[in-house]
C-alpha cells in the first residue's frame, strides 16, 4: 500500500465557501433556545450538508462498487464522537445506493419461473449483471484531539476502540468517516497507526476541510472525500461539539464569544 498522506492527485468536487462568505442570521432558522444565544450565525444548513452526503456517497460508492457476484466490503470507520452524525447519514446514503443497485432486474432465464414483484411471490428478482454494488463493514474508534479550541499536537492524540484491528483491516479496502480536517496532525497519526494492519487501501472522506488562517500551520492533509471547504472559524452542530455541548445542533453553526465563555474547560475530559 501507498503512502496514505501522499494526496498530491486528490481531486474533489467539494463546495467552497469562500473567506468573506456571510453566514447567515440565527435568527432565520429553528435552533433550540438554550442554545441560540451561543451561535454567532449559521455557516451550513442542514438541508445543503444532507445534500453534498448524497453526492459523498455517489462518489464513494462509484469508486468502490463491484459488478462482481461476490463484491469486497468497504470498511467504514467511524472517529468518534464529532462524525457519528456524518457517519450514519453517509451509511444510510450508500445503503439506499445499493437498495437502488438491487433494482436492476436482470431478465428472466429461459424457461424458468420469473415474477418482478420486488422479490415478493413465486419467483426471484435477481439483480441485473451490471449492478454495481458495495457491502459496508462498520468499526467505531476514539481518537481525543480537542480541548477548548486549540487542535492538540500530534503526541496527544489517543485511539481507542479497535478490539482486532488485524480481522477487521486486513487486506480490506478501509475508509476513516471524519467530520473535519483542520491542521491534518490527528489524521495523518491515525492512519500512521493503521499502516501496520496491512489494509488492500486506506482513505479518508471528511464532512469538512478547514483552510487555517495565515500565521498558523498550513494543512499538511487534505482528505480523498470532502463535502466543504470552510474557513478556519471555530463549528459547532451536526455532530461537532465545543467541549461535549452542541452535537445536537441540526444545523452547522459558527460559535460566538459567549458560547465558548460559558463552556469552557481547562480539563481534559
Amino acid at each position: 500500500m501507498g503512502d496514505p498522506t501522499d494526496l498530491k492527485s486528490v481531486k474533489s468536487s467539494a463546495i467552497v465557501i469562500p473567506d468573506d462568505f456571510r453566514p447567515y442570521p440565527p435568527g432565520s432558522f429553528c435552533l433550540p433556545s438554550f442554545y441560540a444565544k451561543d451561535v454567532e450565525s449559521v455557516l451550513i444548513p442542514e438541508g445543503l450538508l444532507r445534500d453534498r452526503i448524497k453526492a459523498l456517497a455517489r462518489e464513494i460508492h462509484a469508486k468502490y462498487a463491484s459488478t462482481d457476484e461476490e463484491p469486497a466490503p468497504l470498511v467504514l470507520v467511524c472517529v468518534l464522537k464529532s462524525s457519528f452524525k456524518f457517519f450514519c447519514a453517509l451509511q444510510l446514503e450508500l445503503e439506499l445506493l445499493n437498495t437502488e443497485q438491487s433494482q436492476l432486474i436482470a431478465p428472466p432465464v429461459s424457461g424458468a419461473p420469473y415474477h418482478n414483484n420486488g422479490g415478493q411471490g413465486n419467483g426471484t428478482a435477481i439483480p441485473s449483471a451490471g449492478a454495481r454494488l458495495l457491502p459496508l463493514l462498520c468499526e467505531f474508534i476514539r481518537v481525543k484531539s480537542y480541548v477548548n479550541t486549540n487542535s492538540a499536537t500530534e503526541n496527544e492524540v489517543k485511539i481507542q476502540g479497535l478490539a482486532d484491528p488485524v480481522e477487521a483491516f486486513a487486506q480490506k479496502d478501509v475508509l476513516i468517516v471524519e467530520d473535519i480536517i483542520d491542521s491534518g496532525r490527528t489524521m495523518q497519526a491515525l492512519l500512521r497507526n493503521l499502516q501496520q494492519y496491512n489494509m488492500k487501501s486506506v482513505r479518508v472522506v471528511s464532512m469538512l476541510w478547514k483552510r487555517l488562517i495565515q500565521g498558523n500551520s498550513v494543512s499538511s492533509f487534505r482528505p480523498h472525500f470532502h463535502g466543504f471547504e470552510i474557513p478556519d472559524r471555530f463549528v459547532i452542530g451536526f455532530g461537532m461539539d465545543y467541549n461535549e455541548r452542541y452535537r445536537d445542533l441540526n444545523h452547522l453553526c459558527i460559535i460566538n464569544a459567549a458560547g465558548i465563555a460559558r463552556y469552557a474547560t481547562n480539563q481534559p475530559s
